[in-house]
């Protein structure tokens, strides 16, 4: 009896394991000037999509980093977006493009943004962000794929 209700529970907590999915998050410290945003990556085409939609909020200083395989007219969207956000352009490791405090949709109109240049990656942060940093185009961007963790 005790072997039949020790199989059922590994056979239940199997079930349980193939359910269920690891994510692992990918981190990257993003320096504009003399300030780090810890960024998660986003590096594949679902990422690009999901972005930052659906969440509460962003913590300070925090972001989300979009890389792309190559530098393209990259647009972006508010669906599903629950805070305001500021959308940095950077090419080549320089802000090409911003766009301060894209509100929230209203209605069923989901705004979109479109740069004029091109990039290869694109930097959410919350709004006020680019306020409170001072950056503007043409500031350089040192990006670190490779950190595990973000010291902020």
């Amino acid at each position: 009896m005790f072997k039949l209700k020790f199989f059922l529970g590994l056979l239940f907590l199997s079930s349980l394991l193939v359910g269920c999915q690891i994510h692992s998050v990918r981190l990257a410290a993003v320096t504009i000037g003399s300030q780090t945003i810890c960024a998660e990556v986003a590096s594949q085409p679902v990422q690009w999509v999901q972005g930052l939609s659906g969440r509460a909020s962003l913590t300070p200083d925090h972001g989300m980093l979009f890389a792309f395989p190559q530098s393209a007219i990259h647009y972006f969207w508010m669906k599903e977006m629950n805070f305001p956000l500021d959308i940095i352009w950077i090419n080549n490791n320089q802000i090409v493009e911003v766009w301060p405090n894209a509100p929230v949709p209203t209605g069923d109109q989901i705004p979109s943004y479109q740069p004029k240049n091109q990039a290869n990656y694109v930097l959410e942060v919350s709004a006020g962000t680019l306020a409170k940093y001072g950056w503007r185009v043409g500031e350089q961007v040192k990006i670190n794929l490779t950190s595990a963790t973000c010291q902020n």
